[in-house]
C-alpha cells in the first residue's frame, strides 16, 4: 500500500485496492482493518515490499531473510553487550525466537534490534553522546511496538544519574530531547494527518479480545465463579491497578535509590515488561514474549535477580498461548 500506491495504512484499508495483483492471494480478515503497527515498521516494511515488487514469493522471502538477518545481528549485540555465551545461546537458539522470527517473520525482531542497539550504547563508559544515541534507538523501538515505552524511564534515569557533571547532564537532556523528537517526526511524518492515525490502536487496546493477559483471564474466571455475572472489566481494571502500583514502586526506587546501576536498569526493565504482559494487555500473542526473552538475556550476569530459568518459563508460556488461544 505504501510503496506502490503511496497510501496511508492508518487511514486506508487494503480492501480499497482490490485491483492490486496480490489482493486475491493475500486478502484476509485484516484486509478490511486499519493498521495498528508502529510507523517505524510500516516504513521498514514498505522498503522491503518495494524491493520484492509484485511477486508474492519474493515478498515472503524478502521479509523472512531481512528478519533473520536482524535476528542474527541482535544475537551478536546480546553477546557483545554481555560477553556471555549463555545469554547468547539462550537468545539466538531459543525455539520461540526462531519460530516467531525466522519462521513466522514477526516484526518484533525490529524492536528487539533497536533495543539491543540502545543498550549497547548505554553500556560501557559514561558518555552523554552515546546516551543520546541510546535513547534515539529506544525511540525507534517504541515506534515499532508502543507498549515497550514502559522501560524507557529506567534507561533515561540510568543515563542521567551515571553522568557526573552538570554540563554533561544538560547536554544529555537537550540532546536526547532533540534526538527522540527527530526520530519520532521522521517516523510519523509520512503518515501524519492528525491524532486519528492512532484511533485503531486505541480501539484495539481498549477492546475485549480473545487471549488477554493471564492475570485478567484468571481473575475474571475466579470472580465469575465467586460472585457470578460477567466480571471481565472489573478484572481488567484490578490488574491494571496492580501494574500501576508495581510500576510506581519501581519508579520511586529509581528516583530515591542511593545508586542506580545498569543491573537495576536490567532488572526493572524485565519486571515492568513482564508485569505489563501478565496484567494489562487486551491481547497477548506468543510473539510478544520474544522481546521479554531478549531483555532477560541482556540482563543475565548483570544481576543475580535475573536467572536463566526466566527464559525457559517465558518460552514455555509463549508456546502455551498457542494452545490456550486455540
Amino acid at each position: 500500500m505504501i510503496s506502490f500506491y503511496g497510501a496511508n495504512p492508518y487511514i486506508n484499508r487494503f480492501d480499497e485496492f482490490s485491483g492490486d495483483v496480490l489482493y486475491p492471494l493475500v486478502k484476509t480478515y485484516w484486509s478490511s482493518e486499519l493498521s495498528v503497527h508502529g510507523p517505524m515498521f510500516s516504513l521498514f516494511g514498505s522498503v522491503l515490499s518495494g524491493i520484492a515488487g509484485e511477486n508474492l514469493v519474493a515478498n515472503v522471502f524478502t521479509f523472512k531473510i531481512a528478519f533473520v538477518i536482524l535476528n542474527i545481528l541482535s544475537g551478536v549485540l546480546v553477546y557483545k553487550i554481555r560477553n556471555n555465551i549463555q545469554a547468547y545461546f539462550l537468545y539466538a537458539w531459543n525455539p520461540l525466537i526462531l519460530f516467531e522470527i525466522a519462521l513466522n517473520a514477526h516484526q518484533d525482531v525490529l524492536a528487539i534490534f533497536f533495543i539491543a542497539l540502545s543498550i549497547f550504547f548505554l553500556a560501557g563508559m559514561a558518555d552523554w553522546k552515546k546516551y543520546v544515541l541510546s535513547l534515539m534507538f529506544f525511540t525507534c523501538a517504541v515506534l515499532v511496538k508502543y507498549y515497550i515505552v514502559v522501560i524507557g524511564p529506567f534507561l533515561a534515569a540510568f543515563a542521567f544519574r551515571n553522568l557526573s557533571s552538570l554540563t554533561d547532564r544538560l547536554k544529555f537532556l537537550v540532546g536526547s530531547a532533540v534526538g527522540t523528537f527527530l526520530a519520532a517526526v521522521l517516523a510519523l511524518y509520512r503518515f501524519w494527518v492528525g491524532p486519528e492515525i492512532f484511533d485503531k490502536l486505541f480501539a484495539v487496546a481498549g477492546a475485549r479480545l480473545l487471549g488477554p493477559s493471564p492475570g485478567i483471564l484468571i481473575l475474571e474466571k475466579f470472580l465469575n465463579f465467586a460472585v457470578g455475572g460477567d466480571n471481565y472489566w472489573l478484572s481488567r481494571n484490578i490488574n491494571r491497578a496492580i501494574f500501576y502500583l508495581i510500576y510506581l514502586v519501581l519508579a520511586i526506587r529509581t528516583l530515591l535509590g542511593s545508586e542506580f546501576k545498569l543491573s537495576n536498569v536490567a532488572f526493572f526493565a524485565v519486571v515492568s515488561l513482564a508485569v505489563l504482559v501478565l496484567t494489562s494487555l487486551s491481547l497477548v500473542n506468543p510473539w510478544y514474549l520474544t522481546l521479554l526473552i531478549a531483555l532477560i538475556c541482556l540482563g543475565l550476569g548483570l544481576t543475580k535477580k535475573i536467572r536463566p530459568e526466566y527464559v525457559f518459563w517465558s518460552t514455555i508460556y509463549g508456546f502455551a498461548t498457542y494452545v490456550i488461544m486455540r
